[in-house]
């Protein structure tokens, strides 16, 4: 869990749960693309600059999976780790 407000951090699982390695996740905030990242071995991700306060989309994309998009609110507090489950 970060320490610093709208830091945004999470981990990458397939559908039955099991970690998923080389997901690229992207913020996007109306409908552009703001940052974008990888997530390592142990599905984990982080960016590390903290966004300003305001509504943000988040996608993972790896071959032969799917992500539902989940959208975030940021209002300056701490945001609990992300967790990014493929759907099929």
């Amino acid at each position: 869990t970060p320490t610093i407000p709208n830091i945004i951090v999470g981990m990458t699982l397939d559908n039955q749960g099991k970690i998923l390695d080389s997901t690229i996740i992207e913020i996007l905030k109306n409908g552009q693309t703001i940052r974008a990242t990888k997530s390592n071995k142990l599905g984990q991700f982080l960016f590390a600059k903290p966004l300003e306060n305001d509504l943000y989309q988040i996608t993972a994309d790896k071959e032969g999976h799917t992500f539902p998009r989940f959208d975030l609110k940021l209002e300056g507090k701490i945001t609990p780790p992300i967790r990014l489950q493929a759907t099929g």
